[in-house]
């Protein structure tokens, strides 16, 4: 569900319903998610894989300025310390260096 405040509602998450101003790096993404403060709310934050190709999956409007958002996920093998998941449009999860821009869509817990 939509909401004419700025952020929808999908399962047990609040959702930014627009994006960052900009592509991003992780660490610039998830500190911009971090220190967000809107919708009467502190405590947005980057939304995990699962979450975001849930979002993908079941409100891909949620999603359409681009086909690659940042996730909070790390790559669990220690090779690839460097490297953070993204979820494309495809609902499909990939990792790629951090150092790469993309979009970012915050959320919160409700």
């Amino acid at each position: 569900m939509t909401s004419s405040y700025g952020f929808a509602i999908s399962g047990d998450l609040c959702v930014l319903s627009f994006d960052l101003s900009t592509q991003y790096t992780w660490a610039t993404a998830n500190n911009q998610c971090n220190d967000y403060v809107g919708e009467n709310s502190a405590d947005w934050r980057l939304p995990n894989a699962a979450e975001l190709a849930n979002l993908r999956a079941t409100m891909p409007s949620l999603l359409p300025q681009s086909d690659h958002y940042w996730s909070s996920n790390e790559h669990s093998d220690v090779d690839f310390d460097k490297q953070r998941w993204y979820v494309d449009t495809s609902a499909a999860a990939y990792y790629m260096r951090r150092t790469a821009v993309l979009y970012a869509r915050c959320v919160r817990s409700l």
